[in-house]
């Protein structure tokens, strides 16, 4: 089934102006498949507050990334090519990058989740401190220099080398705006 709806920020779909800030969307599903297979929150946080907290990031690398699956092979992690594959390491929070919105919060952030081709677009999260619940905190999008931790393209000081959409108190309120409109 396809979505019934979707929704990208303004800038998005133009190359011209595509910025790395705009660089996520939502998609209302037909039908409710949370009920099946489970929900995840959303969450936000001042920066000097999530530097302290313990990321993760879960994603589906492309089958055609065969050097990138060979990379977790050569380090031991078990994975299965186009199925849901996470390193059980936390990741760390770098850097912040594109303050702006309403709020000026800035929305891009730099991490050292594991992540490889394919993998756009996948959470990373955290466990609510109020609930224990997963919720994400930002979507995975990139990365600064072309490849992933500890890969020589990478400098030696570069522990946070990939990019990730904040949430922001603006992204919650587009959330939420839109969860009320097609509940």
């Amino acid at each position: 089934p396809g979505s019934r709806w979707f929704y990208v920020p303004e800038g998005r779909l133009t190359e011209s102006t595509h910025t790395q800030a705009n660089d996520w969307g939502l998609m209302v599903l037909p039908d409710s498949l949370g009920d099946s297979v489970g929900w995840m929150g959303y969450w936000y946080e001042h920066g000097s507050t999530l530097v302290d907290r313990t990321i993760y990031n879960r994603g589906y690398p492309n089958a055609d990334s065969a050097t990138r699956l060979d990379d977790l092979e050569d380090a031991g992690i078990s994975h299965d090519l186009d199925h849901l594959y996470g390193d059980p390491t936390p990741c760390k929070i770098g850097a912040f990058k594109s303050p702006g919105g309403d709020s000026n919060w800035n929305r891009v952030i730099d991490h050292s989740c594991d992540a490889g081709a394919g993998q756009s677009g996948s959470p990373l999260y955290l466990y609510s401190p109020n609930t224990g619940d997963p919720v994400v905190t930002g979507v995975h999008i990139a990365s600064s220099c072309g490849q992933t931790t500890n890969h020589p393209a990478c400098g030696p000081n570069d522990d946070t080398p990939l990019r990730a959409v904040r949430l922001t108190p603006d992204h919650t309120d587009t959330i939420a705006y839109f969860r009320e409109a097609f509940q």
